[in-house]
């Protein structure tokens, strides 16, 4: 599946609101509000005090505390998405490409760092119910494509070495990622976040891109 397909397909589920704008500012509202609370302690009334807006408001937008949950799970992972789809798509060889996709997340992270908290707060609480339990691997299978699409299009071109499996890539990518923005979320002044994935980030390049470098190491050592 094409990244613009991919998230296209959740952005045009939000068509079915009337004003969408509100809609943003309310799940925007939202997010703040699990942020400082969490998801088991958060209100309704705590979302609307945090977007000034009286409660009634949540409910003709969203039918209970369930959908704008879930709103506002989708909401932040897309924000991801679109992060990485983006580095993706810009023409550039694949080490570069690797190299920037850090350096955004670095950067997302810096800016939120509470981001993959709430992430993984929602996640908890979603993963018990059967529909959001679906969408929820959805989207993470959708970030997964979205950086295996780019690896098969470098071996194609001959860019990358072809025995790996680029599924298995996007997936240590992803978790490492993830791993490491909780980690950073928890533990600020002990986690240098910008060497750990500019570490990560030269060793999967290198590992991609240059099949006999591990045979020279080894040889070397021999």
């Amino acid at each position: 599946m094409k990244t613009e397909s991919i998230l296209t397909t959740h952005d045009q589920n939000n068509n079915r609101y009337r004003k969408p704008e509100k809609v943003e500012a309310l799940i925007r509202a939202a997010y703040t509000a699990i942020a400082k609370k969490g998801y088991a302690q958060v209100s309704l009334r705590d979302i609307a005090d945090e977007a000034g807006v009286n409660k009634s408001l949540l409910h003709y937008y969203f039918k209970d505390k369930d959908e704008l949950v879930m709103a506002v799970y989708r909401h932040v992972v897309l924000e991801i998405h679109r992060l990485i789809a983006r580095v993706a798509a810009m023409p550039i060889s694949t080490g570069e490409k690797l190299r920037r996709g850090f350096q955004e997340l670095l950067a997302y992270t810096e800016e939120k760092p509470e981001w993959f908290v709430v992430v993984m707060d929602l996640t908890v609480y979603g993963i018990q119910k059967d529909e959001s339990k679906t969408e929820i691997f959805t989207l993470h299978e959708q970030l997964k494509e979205i950086i295996s699409a780019g690896l098969r299009e470098a071996k194609q071109n001959g860019e990358i070495r072809e025995d790996f499996d680029e599924s298995v890539v996007a997936t240590l990518s992803v978790a490492l990622g993830n791993g490491l923005a909780l980690l950073y979320s928890i533990a600020r002044e002990t986690t240098d976040l910008g060497a750990s994935y500019g570490y990560f980030g030269a060793m999967l390049r290198d590992f991609i891109t240059d099949g006999e470098t591990q045979q020279r190491r080894a040889s070397v050592k021999g």
